[in-house]
């Protein structure tokens, strides 16, 4: 008879996840809104899906660094190593501001929550808020200055808050109206590269080139959890539709998923064909997709639950280094290196 050589500890860990997984399927059923009986079945093979671009907005001159869609799902921010800063309007193509920042390496924008501004972030140790609305339209609203590093990634917490993550270790809070640093989060060990502010609440997630990812309480400042998992920077964090799982985009060309009772991924995603860095990952709205963007110039779907490729769409001829998806249609932007 074959001996049980586990622990007590690696039973009730084992029994953990399981719970986690079981977590997943029904959160998963519940956006759906119908049975899961086809869910552990053969996944389809994976192809080359027949895309058509919806909308392509062309303007910026250089690597595009980064967009993020605003809460109307209509208008998004994109921005580049042009030193340009351009607010579109997805649906028509027109470029409501195309905004000349004084620095030409930009990194990071994100969309104020008030619909009001946007924030960018720049290898000067900058993250500056631009307004987009009335008399001041497109000149800046303030300049956020006391990182000793570059500013990598930018996250509001709300209209007045935001977090900046930096290459000197340490993520940043702001007061966005008087422009005042509220306090500094430390416990990576390199570069923090990027953010996901779970909304609602005072906990947020950050990425690092230390290979981690930190769970941070903006009450206190302090790290509450760390995620391991992967062997090589962690370039993207994305929260999961239900909020208490995220995902995960890495230099070691894989995605986990988390779930953030436990430290380790609940679900790996990986191609047998690539092993190329993945920049960013993004979610369905139902969550029952994970789009993972390539250094390979693809975008790689894979099935949640199975963790089977599902897909991949071959729309770029370079890097991918953007994945965002639409809350309101599921529209899937994706920027390159130009």
């Amino acid at each position: 008879m074959k001996t049980d050589t586990k622990t007590p500890n690696q039973k009730m860990l084992e029994a953990e996840l399981a719970e986690i997984r079981t977590s997943l399927v029904n959160d998963i059923v519940l956006a759906r809104g119908n049975p899961l009986a086809q869910a552990n079945k053969n996944s389809k093979k994976t192809h080359r899906v027949r895309y058509t671009h919806k909308k392509v907005l062309l303007g910026h001159y250089n690597k595009i660094q980064d967009l993020d869609w605003c809460v109307d799902n209509k208008h998004l921010v994109s921005c580049a190593i042009d030193g340009r800063i351009i607010v579109w309007n997805a649906y028509s193509n027109d470029k409501i501001h195309a905004i000349k920042h004084p620095t030409q390496y930009l990194t990071t924008c994100k969309y104020s929550p008030s619909q009001s501004e946007v924030a960018v972030g720049d290898l000067n140790n900058t993250c500056t808020i631009y307004a987009l609305h009335g008399p001041r339209a497109g000149t800046v609203k303030q300049s956020l200055t006391g990182h000793t590093g570059s500013i990598y990634d930018c996250s509001f917490v709300d209209k007045d808050y935001i977090l900046t993550a930096s290459g000197d270790g340490t993520i940043n809070e702001w007061n966005v109206e008087c422009g005042k640093q509220l306090g500094t989060f430390r416990g990576h060990n390199k570069d923090v590269l990027s953010l996901a502010h779970i909304p609602g609440t005072s906990y947020f997630f950050s990425g690092s080139i230390d290979n981690t990812v930190r769970l941070f309480d903006t009450r206190n400042r302090e790290c509450i959890r760390v995620f391991y998992g992967h062997t090589a920077d962690v370039n993207g964090v994305t929260l999961f539709p239900n909020k208490t799982m995220f995902g995960t985009a890495s230099e070691d060309g894989s995605s986990n998923l988390y779930d953030l009772r436990h430290r380790d991924p609940i679900a790996t995603y990986t191609q047998k064909e690539s092993k190329a860095p993945i920049t960013s990952v993004a979610f369905s709205p139902s969550g029952n997709l994970l789009f993972a963007g390539s250094q390979d110039n693809n975008v790689y779907v894979y099935d949640t639950i199975s963790q089977s490729p599902y897909a991949y769409l071959a729309v770029h001829d370079r890097p991918v280094t953007v994945v965002k998806i639409q809350n309101k249609d599921g529209f899937i932007t994706t920027d390159d290196f130009f």
